[in-house]
């Protein structure tokens, strides 16, 4: 079926908040501008972290970030090992609001 969840922490649980459809590339490109729309998301830097094992996941990633265009920095990292458990090709991004 090609399903991947969404996974969120709201009010320190986490639970899946929506399922996407489709090949990882385009669900990626999705997800992080999903993530980012509304106000007041602090732009001064945002995280792009992941577990990807299959090539240019994490650089579709990056490239939504790069053509948002208003973040001063994204700074990249793996997630550990509790997320890794989750499955392989997770990818998530962290930012405050305002």
């Amino acid at each position: 079926l090609k399903l991947h969840p969404c996974v969120e922490v709201i009010g320190g649980k986490m639970s899946v908040t929506k399922k996407y459809r489709g090949s990882m590339e385009k669900v990626v490109g999705d997800y992080v501008r999903e993530r980012l729309t509304g106000g007041g998301i602090d732009t001064r830097r945002i995280f792009l972290v992941d577990t990807c094992r299959t090539p240019g996941l994490r650089e579709a990633a990056k490239a939504a970030l790069e053509a948002d265009g208003r973040f001063q920095e994204i700074i990249e990292s793996k997630a550990g090992c509790t997320i890794f458990s989750l499955r392989p090709d997770t990818l998530g991004i962290i930012f405050l609001r305002k």
